[in-house]
């Protein structure tokens, strides 16, 4: 049975024990304001078998945090501000990010699979080779947004803003790409766009 572990008045250092995570904490306010570096180090070198624990981070601020390697799979950060975040190879499988603000994010290579991003922020985020499988981006904005070689098929990005997004080498089989926002700019995988017939695409 999954354990919940809740930003709250607690102290950090605590929380980040239960996490498993290195964390190195700035401040807090208000019980949900971050500022902190975290990374999977201890718990990838731990071994610990230990089931997944359900982190919940919901609104915090982690604007610039590094996070390289987390294990965040199943937390909820919907709402939070990640922007600038460094999440690179970051573990976030059906992770909520709804309506979270991830604008010029370092999402390189990161497991978003199943996860959610409906309505979150992306502009000019880095999702290079990002697995992006069955994950919601309904109405995102992913406005010149680096997608190259990202893995979203069966992804649900209906009327997400692709407006100058570069989708070179993006594996879109199955994608909902139904009222998607696209200029001269988007830049599509070859044989795709609306030139292709791609559906749903304006």
């Amino acid at each position: 049975m999954s354990e919940s572990v809740r930003i709250t008045a607690r102290p950090l250092a605590r929380v980040a024990r239960l996490l498993g995570l290195a964390a190195f904490v700035a401040g807090i306010t208000g019980g949900v304001s971050v500022a902190t570096r975290l990374s999977s180090a201890s718990a990838a070198g731990s071994g610990d078998a230990r089931p997944a624990r359900h982190v919940v981070l919901r609104g915090a601020s982690l604007r610039g945090a590094s996070m390289e390697s987390a294990s965040l799979a199943n937390a909820v950060l919907t709402g939070a501000d990640l922007r600038t975040a460094h999440l690179a190879g970051a573990d976030l499988r059906a992770t909520s990010l709804a309506r979270a603000r991830l604008d010029f994010a370092d999402l390189r290579r990161a497991d978003l699979t199943d996860g959610s991003l409906f309505c979150a922020h992306l502009r000019r985020a880095d999702l290079s080779r990002a697995d992006l499988e069955n994950t919601v981006l309904s109405k995102a904005d992913l406005s010149h947004a680096n997608l190259c070689g990202a893995d979203m098929a069966g992804a649900m990005l209906y009327q997400a803003d692709l407006r100058g997004a570069d989708l070179t080498g993006a594996n879109l089989w199955d994608a909902n790409l139904s009222g998607v926002l696209c200029n001269s700019q988007t830049r599509w995988p070859a044989g795709f766009g609306p030139e292709a017939g791609g559906s749903g695409v304006r």
